[in-house]
């Protein structure tokens, strides 16, 4: 098999075992759970908090699915803070506004 059909196995392997469904409802519970925005990080930080994320678990556990979730409609970035641990500049999330009826669309 060539090499790179099996490194597009491993990785589609690896991403299901992640549960990207669940993690992206994760993240936007801990949105609904804060009522604030938050960082990727905060996000992580409650989610390890609330026990749907392993402790010490890093920022590649979080960030991919605030992408997924930004591209989706489901969170908008709302502005950008200095992230308490590297000190870098990092966008700050919100759940994105209501739709027509007044309700979020789910997944």
């Amino acid at each position: 098999m060539p090499k790179s059909k099996i490194c597009t196995q491993t990785r589609q392997e690896s991403l299901e075992k992640l549960e990207p469904a669940k993690r992206k409802q994760d993240i936007i519970t801990v949105l609904k759970t804060a009522k604030r925005p938050l960082t990727a990080r905060e996000i992580k930080d409650w989610m390890e908090g609330l026990e749907l994320l392993e402790q010490g678990s890093d920022m590649n556990g979080v960030r991919p699915r605030l992408t997924d979730l930004e591209a989706e409609g489901y969170v908008i970035i709302v502005g950008k803070k200095n992230d308490y641990k590297t000190g870098r500049p990092v966008a700050i999330y919100a759940l994105a506004p209501a739709n027509d009826e007044g309700q979020m669309r789910l997944f």
